[in-house]
């Protein structure tokens, strides 16, 4: 399962792709701290899931979820945030995501829902 990381906090970033590459059947092929960065890049990287913040500067997590669905429509989107808001939860399923995570959630909820999104 290839998967990209767009976090604009770098030890978080560093830690999922750690997480992620522990494991055999995953692999981070990218990781950004920005949609600007990443969006260039996305199609060529052909992910099959994206981790995505929220709240990041330039375009948000809302609306580089709706870029990201655009250019690659069957891309499984997870969000991972700080916010427990249910609007944001509600926002980011209507744009998308298939998944919300709060960035407390730790490596057993990160690894439960890569493999959920096998079945």
């Amino acid at each position: 399962m290839r998967i990209v990381l767009i976090e604009d906090y770098e030890i978080l970033r560093n830690s999922l792709k750690d997480i992620i590459n522990n494991v055999s059947d995953y692999q981070v092929v990218g990781d950004f701290e920005s949609y600007e960065l990443a969006l260039p890049h996305i199609k060529a990287l052909n992910p099959d899931v994206v981790f995505t913040d929220i709240t990041l500067p330039g375009i948000d997590g809302i609306e580089g979820i709706k870029h990201l669905k655009l250019l690659l429509p069957n891309v499984s989107i997870i969000v991972i945030s700080i916010h427990e808001n249910s609007q944001y939860v509600f926002d980011a399923l209507c744009a998308g995501a298939v998944g919300y995570l709060t960035k407390n959630s730790g490596k057993q909820k990160v690894l439960e829902a890569l493999q959920q999104l096998k079945m």
